[in-house]
């Protein structure tokens, strides 16, 4: 995607600017702890096995005794036990600087500090921000034992990024604030919401924020090359008022200043836990009208302080410890799959996801309306037709050859094409009781249908092209059958729908 997805809302510019200056002065880190007794620096390893094996890369991280990171809120996905978990497993202190920080907050990090013991050893991006970064050569490529295990399409190739954790934008609610809590983003534009929808940010600078801006132009018509019907939509929430500036927060959730939100699921499902034993009854629901669905990406900064301790934390985050733990902070860990084959997924942390809209069922082959024929039982070699919904004398091959010559003489009729393509579909071959037959050459050869006085038929032709648009469009409201219900627009999915 061309559009950059930060993690949270960006802190404000002169507070950005102010803090890499006071840090400039910083010294450079030391490297002498970084490099084995073999001589193999840490700094270039690309995979533990490279360094000399997982002990030889915990020994280094240890004598390094830090890591350093940036925007790791504590409440996001579970990043607190995280930490803790590795500072207990190994000794060795991290530091969070700027929890509340963004994705851009982090790379302008990278390029202000390097060389400096404040830069960052790690970075937690947003998808558009990590390949980004490694466009502009500031990762650092590294294999984690469990590379192969990682999808393909959520991956660099160089492995200089890698997915870690993602969701799906929700809807999160007050129920006891909200008589009735909204389950799509069509319930939003109620009145009864009136002031009380917020999203997680500004959507240029807030990646959940966004998402929520792309969930609703799937709901309303929109793709990923098409968001202007989510612009929309939130243009008319304002208009009618039911949407509020005040950015969702934890302490706006409490304070009953945003009712509603729209945030990834892990997010407000932490609400849910955190807020039941102040008396918050904080409902989440994946709204099955817009599911849009993103990852996050775990990379390591080119030229690290402590590129060891770095390296190591890579390899606790994609550990079954370390993907467990964000399971339990409500996130879909990107080795999801493979550990559920495994059996190493903790499966009670995995049931308390919350459940996202199943797609609709397809149709059964036992209601067609007409059976297949069997070229089997009829003892002959098979037909196109045999697959297809209406064989025989009405079928593929027959669709096929009436289609083809239309195909030619409206090349050379432009002027009235949708006429004929109208008249076409209103002729469609393969119905009971149907039959084609070719008008004369005045009529250029056309299908229609005969015995339907009601259907366009020679002699009947309108003229002008104002006319024939509107017999086109009175041909598709009248003749043309009811399409099956449209399945909503869900986004790009890469995650394990839930059991």
């Amino acid at each position: 995607m061309s559009i950059s997805l930060p993690r949270n809302a960006a802190l404000g510019g002169a507070l950005a600017v102010v803090a890499a200056l006071a840090l400039s002065a910083c010294g450079a880190a030391p490297d002498n702890a970084s490099t084995a007794a073999d001589g193999k620096s840490a700094a270039t390893a690309t995979s533990a096995k490279e360094f000399g094996g997982l002990d030889k890369l915990v020994e280094a991280a240890k004598k390094e005794g830090t890591l350093h990171a940036m925007a790791l809120p504590r409440d996001w996905a579970n990043y607190g036990a995280l930490i803790d978990g590795f500072e207990k497993k190994y000794g060795i202190k991290v530091e969070v600087e700027n929890p509340d920080g963004s994705s851009q907050d982090e790379i302008n990090a990278v390029t202000s500090r390097k060389g400096q013991d404040r830069a960052p050893d790690v970075l937690d991006l947003g998808s558009s921000f990590a390949i980004s970064a490694a466009q502009q050569g500031l990762l650092a490529p590294y294999k984690v034992e469990a590379f192969a295990d990682i999808p393909e399409g959520q991956k660099d190739a160089q492995a200089r990024w890698f997915n870690d954790y993602g969701g799906y934008i929700s809807i999160g609610c007050d129920a006891k604030r909200v008589k009735e809590c909204p389950k799509t983003f069509a319930d939003l534009l109620k009145p009864q919401y009136k002031g009380q929808v917020a999203l997680n940010g500004n959507p240029t600078k807030s990646g959940s924020a966004f998402g929520g801006v792309y969930a609703a132009a799937l709901a309303n018509g929109g793709s990923f090359d098409d968001i202007q019907p989510g612009l929309d939509f939130f243009a008319k929430l304002k208009k009618n008022g039911n949407y509020t500036p005040v950015e969702s927060t934890p302490a706006t959730v409490e304070k009953g200043e945003t009712p509603i939100s729209i945030d990834w699921d892990y997010l407000n499902a932490g609400y849910a836990e955190e807020f039941k034993s102040r008396g918050v009854d904080w409902q989440v629901s994946v709204p099955s009208d817009g599911q849009f669905s993103q990852f996050y990406s775990q990379a390591i900064n080119k030229d690290a302080p402590h590129p060891a301790a770095a390296r190591l934390w890579q390899e606790y985050l994609y550990s079954t410890e370390g993907q467990n733990l964000w399971l339990k902070g409500y996130a879909r860990p990107a080795l999801m799959t493979a550990m559920e084959k495994a059996g190493t997924l903790d499966k009670t942390a995995a049931a308390k996801l919350p459940r996202s809209p199943a797609p609709p069922p397809s149709r059964p082959r036992s209601s067609r309306t007409r059976p297949r024929r069997s070229s089997a039982r009829a003892g002959r070699r098979p037909s196109p037709d045999d697959d297809h919904p209406h064989p025989g004398r009405h079928g593929a091959r027959r669709c096929a050859q009436a289609a083809a010559p239309w195909r030619r003489r409206l090349a050379r009729r432009r002027p009235v094409a949708r006429f004929h393509r109208a008249r076409l579909r209103a002729a469609r071959p393969g119905h009971a009781g149907r039959r084609l037959h070719r008008q004369g050459p005045g009529h250029g050869g056309d299908f229609v249908q005969r015995r339907q006085p009601d259907r366009l038929a020679p002699g009947r032709v309108p003229h002008g092209p104002a006319r024939q648009r509107q017999a086109v469009r009175r041909l598709r409201r009248a003749r043309r059958p009811p399409r099956a219900a449209a399945r909503p627009g869900r986004g790009d999915l890469p995650f394990p729908r839930p059991a």
